[in-house]
């Protein structure tokens, strides 16, 4: 009988390999997206009777994102690898004997142990769960789980049918019952139970492709079934997703860094407000680190928030007065909101800081013209152009100068 893995994280990134953390994170938000637009189209295709369109495309999907996550546990995943599942063993061990009514933390137990290949030891933890929590779906359906994994499948679709017994809403029980339908090529059966699963679940990619197949299959058996697959809503960000992704923010901002560094055709806007609230959070977490307030300002900047990035950027200088990239971020800001005296004293810090670069010498001969102070004006672009004999727009705003 078909059946699903048991629910264990899977992070196949190893930060540690050799691999460029801006290309990282860029391929993990565009698989994601990629997914995302596969979903919507397969379930429109789902809607339409197109099947073998609708399977294709949600195949790809699953293929994306393979777990359905959302935008945060995606980076999450992309920023930082799987850790030791010896030392996360101990640590639910740990956990279960200060709690042992915690039945969450005895499910994910058992299943750690059924991965570290000890099935007989998993099975007979959860058999004693379901004698202790007889009245919990989730025990229920995790047994059945681990029980088709070991080719116990008559006992798996009991376990299974006491889990939907239990919770009529239990979404994996249903998806399981569906999976055991199918394996007695009762094709309607599966559809049903399926329907329900995609309509509690519609971000699952999973539940989509399964009901596609058979609804495929119920048809190509003759007995069609009509489904109305729900078309799920714009991605709400889990919470504790967002927590993770700004405790890893928090211990190193430059994965920020690296996100804003992203072109925009590769993402969606909603990356970058969903990272501003991130960094919010992680601003609470190390609350005196300048880069934090740094990139926050540099993210307001590019969501149109400029008063909020002002304040941002000020914060990060008042922590770090010798942070030259806030100094500069400052000066853009300022420059925007047409304070330019004040944007160009901001430059000029840098300066005095060492920082020798042709766009900060363009950027304040800007500052000076638009303050009507020409001469400096005329010194900052030669200075920009001496750094850089090949800039172009420093060598014609010179010559602007000079008309």
């Amino acid at each position: 009988m078909p059946h699903r893995s048991p629910a264990l994280t899977n992070q196949n990134t190893d930060p540690s390999r050799p691999i460029d953390r801006q290309v990282r994170i860029r391929t993990a938000l565009r698989r994601y997206f990629e997914a995302q637009r596969n979903l919507r189209t397969g379930l429109c295709c789902l809607n339409a009777g197109e099947y073998d369109r609708a399977v294709r495309l949600l195949s790809n999907a699953a293929h994306a994102n393979p777990d359905s996550t959302d935008a945060a546990t995606c980076l999450v995943r992309a920023m930082v690898g799987a850790g030791h599942m010896d030392s996360a063993q101990a640590k639910l061990e740990e956990g279960v004997a200060r709690d042992p009514d915690n039945t969450t933390e005895t499910v994910r137990l058992a299943l750690l142990i059924w991965k570290k290949g000890k099935t007989a030891q998993a099975i007979a933890r959860l058999r004693d769960a379901v004698a202790r929590w007889p009245d919990s779906a989730e025990v229920h359906f995790q047994l059945g789980t681990l029980l088709a994994a070991d080719d116990q499948t008559e006992e798996a679709e009991l376990r299974f049918t006491q889990a939907v017994a239990i919770d009529h809403e239990h979404v994996d029980a249903l998806v399981a019952m569906a999976m055991c339908m199918g394996t007695r090529c009762e094709p309607r059966e599966a559809v049903r139970h399926l329907k329900k699963a995609q309509h509690l679940r519609p971000h699952d990619t999973r539940i989509a492709l399964l009901l596609s197949i058979a609804a495929r299959a119920a048809r190509d058996n003759g007995t069609p079934i009509a489904v109305r697959a729900v078309m799920p809503r714009d991605r709400t960000v889990d919470h504790e997703s967002i927590r993770q992704l700004a405790r890893v923010i928090a211990d190193e901002p430059e994965f920020a860094d690296a996100v804003l560094s992203i072109d925009e055709r590769d993402t969606d806007p909603s990356v970058f407000a969903m990272l501003a609230r991130t960094l919010r959070i992680a601003i609470e977490y190390n609350p005196q680190q300048a880069d934090l307030h740094y990139q926050c300002g540099r993210l307001l900047r590019r969501l149109g928030r400029t008063a909020e990035a002002i304040q941002a950027a000020e914060r990060a200088v008042d922590i770090d007065p010798r942070f030259v990239r806030a100094l500069v971020l400052l000066a853009r800001l300022y420059q925007q909101t047409d304070r330019f005296e004040d944007a160009a004293t901001r430059l000029e810090q840098t300066v005095l800081l060492g920082a020798e670069y042709a766009d900060t010498y363009y950027l304040l001969g800007n500052l000076y013209r638009d303050c009507g102070q020409l001469h400096r004006a005329r010194w900052a672009y030669e200075h920009a152009l001496e750094i850089n004999s090949r800039y172009e727009a420093a060598q014609k705003a010179l010559e602007s100068l000079a008309a």
